[in-house]
């Protein structure tokens, strides 16, 4: 056991050879590297913790290997890819049965579906309410329940029974750490859990009778003061049954959702997400569901109405709760089974009626070891991170920007997504992958690129009209014969052929080819040469050669008396064409190919992608 010391570097591999280790505690240290495939030597370990440090890379599936493994802690490293299915399988987990979407859910369906009992206690703390316990439980029971039957489709009904009081004495109070009420309500839990009238097969909800309406989740659901649900409006306290609703929701293995770790005035906002009860942003009462991700892994939603993009483009008509079809599209993230995209309807019906925007919620689900531990035995829960796609820092207050309206196109990874339309309180998605999908702007094929702008800019000037049906060839390499078109439309800002001008000798340009108008133009008005009347339509356009084509078409692009040697690689170029590239990196057309050291790369060839932006800043 070493764990928080300042241990720095990376783990011995030489550890692999300690054969009958059983618990190694690095935790809380400085260590680097990546984990040494070593450790699945160790067939006697059952405790592994490496939680804590900056090791990179990926888990090595050795760590499968060790039988005897209960407990496998790796959170806060730098580890990247997804856990090796067979430490999952030797650690007890798997993955539903139905779509392989979430690990371990047959715990958390035990107490998610069906009538179960909640036990009602008040915690009494010496606080200032006297607290009716009967009127607690039918509060409870004429909010929380019908709730979660909703919620639920009926598959689930929480029902609340008034169980007893109990006390802790003023002489606890006094402690120090029990000032904050998240300790008090541990101490309420403890006393409870002692209590002969305590059912150990219950679960409970403790009010405490103080007006506060703080909650937390333990192996029995607490959920805090007496504001959560005894208090009405002449306390000057509004019931926050969203308390009640939210800690439920953790003991059925619901995480919170969050935009991102946000901290306002050193607090960590967690409540940024106001689609969610499991967020609950300035929700206080019961006018928010759950991501359909949620309700899926608490077996409310069947198999058979999920959907999932299988790479082939497809449309979708997704319903919201209460409705029959799909409720679910599912698009893998291409991260590893357990990361993937979920995308659910959001309509302000039912206990969603505050919702200020409809449309088609989207989240990236991840239960990649960045937020899980992994433990062997009873009482495992899901353990995943619900994420508003995309992410989006605010500083304060809720937001909705992940739900997505009819017409709006957006990307989920390499796939791209479009809400076509709404009818009733359905929502019809198209996804597909590429010139397969749904796009933004006039091109299929330039989604995510670099040169986007630019190459949008040259199709809407009329330099270019693709090189198929919506698609640009972005990475293609451009040739002779395709340049001199663009060169001759970017010039004259006319989309026509050149007019009938003299015939330059092009003796390898066939008289019927479309592309000999251009490059007789190009030849006649000294853009582009044709030695000894070879014009080489074939060949392609390098960066020297762009260089030169542009500083001869655009006049504002004027060469300096002499080159100044700015570049690196252009020892072997000719003084005109060294001159051309020092030109177009003081007007701003392009700054190299690299900048440390300076270079140029002359003899690289031109894409269509990176002609686009040549053009675009020569014209802009």
């Amino acid at each position: 056991d070493l764990h928080s010391n300042q241990l720095t570097g990376s783990i011995p591999p030489e550890i692999g050879e300690l054969t009958n280790l059983k618990s190694l505690f690095l935790s809380g240290n400085e260590l680097t590297g990546s984990i040494p495939p070593g450790i699945g030597a160790l067939t006697n370990l059952q405790w592994l913790r490496l939680n804590g440090n900056q090791l990179t890379g990926s888990i090595p599936p050795e760590i499968g290997a060790l039988t005897n493994l209960k407990s496998l802690f790796l959170s806060g490293n730098e580890l990247t890819g997804y856990i090796p299915p067979q430490i999952l399988k030797q650690l007890g987990y798997s993955f539903d049965a139905g779509l392989g979407l979430v690990a371990n859910v047959e715990e958390t369906r035990k107490i998610s579906l069906g009538n179960k009992l909640w036990e009602v206690w008040i915690c009494n703390t010496n606080g200032p309410l006297d607290l009716d316990l009967n009127s607690v439980t039918g509060l409870l029971n004429q909010t929380v329940t019908p709730y979660f039957e909703w919620l639920s489709d009926g598959r689930f009904t929480p029902q609340f029974s008034a169980t007893g009081t109990i006390t802790v004495p003023r002489s606890e109070l006094a402690q120090p750490e029990l000032e904050d009420w998240t300790k008090r309500l541990v101490a309420c839990e403890n006393k409870m859990l002692n209590s002969d009238t305590h059912n150990n097969f219950n679960k409970a909800v403790i009010v405490e009778n103080r007006p506060h309406a703080g909650g937390v989740a333990s192996n029995n659901i607490i959920v805090g003061g007496a504001s959560v649900t005894a208090l009405g409006d002449d306390s000057g306290y509004t019931p926050r049954f969203s308390t009640v609703a939210h800690e439920i929701g953790h003991k059925l293995g619901w995480p919170h959702s969050y935009n991102s770790h946000i901290f306002h005035d050193g607090v960590l906002l967690e409540g940024d997400n106001s689609t969610d009860i499991m967020s609950g942003g300035s929700n206080e009462d019961l006018a928010t569901g759950t991501p359909a991700i949620n309700r899926y892994t608490a077996g409310w939603i069947d198999p058979e109405d999920v959907a999932v993009y299988s790479g082939e483009p497809a449309t979708h008509e997704l319903s919201p709760i209460g409705t029959d079809g799909t409720q679910m599209l599912v698009v893998p993230s291409g991260k590893g089974q357990g990361t993937f995209y979920s995308l659910s309807p959001l309509t302000a019906q039912g206990y969603n009626r505050g919702q200020p925007t409809e449309g088609v919620e989207v989240y990236l689900i991840d239960q990649s070891l960045s937020f899980c531990d992994l433990e062997a035995g009873t009482g495992r829960r899901p353990c995943y991170r619900i994420q508003p796609h995309p992410p989006k820092v605010i500083e304060t207050g809720s937001s909705a920007h992940h739900v997505r309206e009819t017409g709006d196109i957006f990307q989920l990874g390499e796939t791209t997504a479009q809400v076509q339309q709404r009818r009733g309180n359905r929502f019809t998605i198209a996804v597909g992958t590429g010139c397969g999908g749904y796009y933004q702007g006039r091109f299929c094929d330039d989604e995510n690129n670099v040169h986007t702008d630019s190459i949008e800019a040259i199709a809407e000037w009329g330099i270019t009209q693709g090189c198929r049906t919506n698609g640009f060839c972005p990475d293609t390499e451009i040739t002779r014969r395709q340049i001199a078109a663009f060169l001759h439309r970017a010039v004259t800002h006319t989309t026509g052929e050149p007019p009938a001008a003299a015939e330059a000798a092009l003796n390898d340009v066939e008289n019927s080819a479309w592309y000999r108008p251009y490059a007789t133009w190009a030849v006649n008005a000294g853009v582009m040469s044709a030695p000894d009347g070879m014009f080489n339509p074939d060949g392609i356009v390098t960066r020297a050669d762009m260089a030169e084509m542009l500083t001869a078409a655009f006049s504002r692009l004027i060469l300096p008396a002499q080159a100044q040697g700015i570049f690196t690689d252009m020892e072997d170029q000719p003084d005109r064409t060294v001159r051309a590239a020092e030109t177009l990196r003081t007007t701003g057309i392009t700054q190299g190919c690299s900048t440390s050291p300076l270079r140029f790369c002359p003899d690289r060839p031109v894409t269509r992608a990176q002609m686009a932006s040549f053009f675009h800043r020569a014209l802009s």
